[in-house]
């Protein structure tokens, strides 16, 4: 194997023991070498993401963030990874660390306290189908409406 082979492999390694093991191979061959792992900015999803998914997540939230009373916290199926954030770098950021992710949408009066609209269940692994399910809080008025208008806004309905 030659030094460009290991260090293509040290990129795509996603597995972190094969990826401590390039790169350990390569500092010895190379002398100190540093692994550097892609990391999400603004408008970028992790880089494992499918990109038809992204490009529909991005929509959403797009349509979602564009309404500034509008707040997301992200349940990725296991737990709580962002608090209600109008953040997208950190939406993003969180999205796809597991099969499912799923956006809650609430609104946040100046009061504290989030009055949940509703939500969007995104299930990873079906390329365009991603976007699976939206829900409303039929306790919040116009939460059905909006939700149905997301949709409508996404082309989808």
């Amino acid at each position: 194997m030659t030094g460009r082979e290991r260090k293509l492999t040290v990129i795509a390694a996603t597995d972190a023991d094969a990826r401590e093991e390039a790169v350990a191979q390569l500092q010895i061959d190379f002398g100190s070498i540093k692994s550097v792992e892609p990391k999400p900015t603004v408008g970028q999803f992790p880089h494992w993401m499918d990109k038809t998914e992204a490009r529909i997540a991005n929509k959403l939230l797009t349509a979602i963030l564009s309404d500034k009373e509008l707040f997301v916290r992200v349940y990725d199926g296991e737990d709580w990874v962002t608090e209600w954030t109008r953040d997208r770098a950190a939406i993003q950021r969180e999205t796809a660390q597991t099969e499912v992710t799923r956006y809650y949408i609430a609104r946040q009066p100046e009061g504290g306290g989030a009055q949940r609209v509703g939500s969007f269940l995104l299930i990873h692994g079906n390329g365009e189908d991603v976007l699976s399910d939206g829900s409303w809080n039929p306790r919040c008025d116009g939460a059905e409406a909006f939700i149905d208008g997301m949709w409508k806004r996404l082309g989808l309905i």
